[in-house]
């Protein structure tokens, strides 16, 4: 086989490995809706959010379920001001993701694929156990492939521009 067609190969199958990295689902609270017509014009406003790809809204518990177009990262403060937008009060949001576990700035995080978005991982007092694993062990050579399942930690006033967002993890499963 040339060599250019074995690189093509091996540049195809690493693209499939690491197209694995990606938002499955966000979900979205929100406070106030109360019939058909509120979830309509709740599902309305959070399809106008850029990336995103389905919206479905359920009335007990208010919640829409938001699918991303192709796996991509949505801001949850967009996400909330869709909802404010809309004339209800948004509650958290949480994501369910997968992604390289590596480190940023000593802290673990997941690294998203296709983009330089790093996801920092804070681990909730109920489940602080989910990160244990994750701080004892440096990641292997390459990373560790996990689904992370946590809910979005609203930017601190003044916090640095740079800084990735935070998820505070309910749950960490190591995919490999």
């Amino acid at each position: 086989m040339p060599i250019r067609a074995s690189a093509f190969i091996l540049a195809v199958l690493a693209g499939t490995a690491a197209g694995d990295a990606h938002v499955t689902s966000i979900t979205v609270a929100a406070k106030g809706v109360l019939c058909l017509s509120c979830t309509y014009r709740l599902e309305k406003a959070i399809r106008r959010v850029d990336g995103v790809e389905k919206v479905s809204v359920q009335i007990s518990p208010a919640l829409a379920q938001v699918t991303p177009k192709a796996g991509a990262w949505i801001d949850g403060d967009r996400l909330q001001r869709a909802v404010k937008e809309a004339g209800f009060k948004p509650g958290e949001v949480r994501y369910t993701l997968n992604g390289m576990l590596v480190e940023w700035r000593g802290q673990p995080a997941v690294h998203l694929s296709g983009s330089e978005r790093v996801i920092l991982l804070q681990a909730e007092p109920e489940a602080s156990a989910a990160l244990d694993h994750v701080r004892k062990p440096p990641p292997p050579p390459g990373g560790q492939t996990v689904e992370v399942e946590g809910q979005w930690v609203a930017a601190a006033v003044g916090r640095a521009l740079l800084a990735p967002a935070t998820l505070r993890v309910h749950r960490l499963h190591s995919r490999d």
